[in-house]
């Protein structure tokens, strides 16, 4: 198991412009072509204040890895599972602010030995502190 001190750890504040080209070209590289994220008058007869961002977008605002000091051997790493949970839609013109923290760090038991899982919790915050996103990855560290 990796060192279990480094839960807490956290980095961060990564500062993010979320502009209409990073948004436009996210929507286009997973294949969706809704106006919404194209068109600044058809997110608002929409409902949006501006053009918002596809809900997985988050992901492609990197805070800076807080595993990085774990020394992991990335070729026994797999991606468990990801998820955000939104306050609102994450808008262009916003400023976000990206942290991440290691949250937790467990052990489970499989065929080619004990595996070792880190949780990962990434917040995305206004200037003022509020709160937008926030997202949680599992890693797992094979054997």
């Amino acid at each position: 198991m990796v060192d279990p001190t480094l839960v807490g750890h956290s980095t961060g504040p990564v500062v993010y412009d979320v502009e209409l080209w990073h948004v436009q070209r996210f929507a286009a590289s997973i294949g969706d072509d809704d106006p919404v994220y194209q068109d600044a008058a058809v997110a608002q007869a929409a409902g949006h204040r501006a053009i918002p961002a596809p809900p997985t977008f988050a992901a492609a605002l990197r805070p800076e890895d807080p595993r990085s000091d774990l020394g992991l051997d990335f070729r026994r790493v797999l991606h468990g599972e990801q998820a955000f949970e939104y306050q609102r839609p994450l808008y262009v013109g916003d400023v976000v602010h990206v942290t991440a923290r290691i949250s937790e760090m467990y052990e489970k038991s499989g065929k080619s030995g004990a595996m070792t899982f880190i949780v990962m919790t990434v917040e995305g915050r206004l200037p003022g502190g509020e709160l937008v996103y926030s997202g949680r990855s599992v890693t797992v560290l094979r054997p």
